[in-house]
């Protein structure tokens, strides 16, 4: 007998995890369309980034 097994996420899953993605690319239009944030926008890109990093380094 064979079980079938659920291979996709709940829908909300995949809305959480869509969500997460706005950090890293928000930044570079937010630089494009106002050049005045481009430090800002690239500093809040680094400081997230090494953010995430740190909690898998953790998670690890």
């Amino acid at each position: 007998m064979t079980t079938k097994a659920k291979t996709s996420a709940p829908p909300w899953v995949l809305h959480y995890g869509r969500l997460g993605l706005i950090p890293f690319l928000l930044p570079a239009p937010a630089g494009w369309i106002w050049p005045a944030l481009v430090p800002l926008a690239g500093s809040a890109l680094a400081v997230y980034a090494a953010l995430i990093l740190s909690f898998l380094g953790g998670a690890r």
